[in-house]
């Protein structure tokens, strides 16, 4: 499990614990994968944020699209480039659209 302090403090007023000041913790694992990678490219500077989402996309699923001696290598990598370019063009229409 993953959590962090982030590296924001906010002034609590008549709170004595820790000097008036709360830390949030952040608990990785019950993001999605898209909120755990969207907080990461807000919060940078948290290496921890950072390990979370590189084990999540280490734990993915790999699909072997061609052998190097495979006959139409160029084209199955082509046609696959071409997929998640229309899978990204259409993640980022649906993401407009909620903004």
């Amino acid at each position: 499990m993953y959590l962090t302090q982030l590296h924001i403090a906010i002034k609590v007023p008549n709170c004595t614990e820790w000097g008036g000041i709360l830390m949030n913790q952040v608990n990785y694992e019950t993001m999605s994968n898209a909120d755990l990678k969207q907080y990461f490219l807000q919060h940078r500077e948290d290496k921890v944020a950072l390990q979370a989402y590189l084990d999540r996309l280490n734990e993915l699923p790999r699909q072997v699209i061609a052998t190097p001696d495979d006959p139409n290598f160029d084209a199955k990598i082509l046609a696959a480039i071409q997929q998640q370019m229309e899978k990204a063009k259409e993640t980022d229409i649906v993401l407009n659209k909620k903004n």
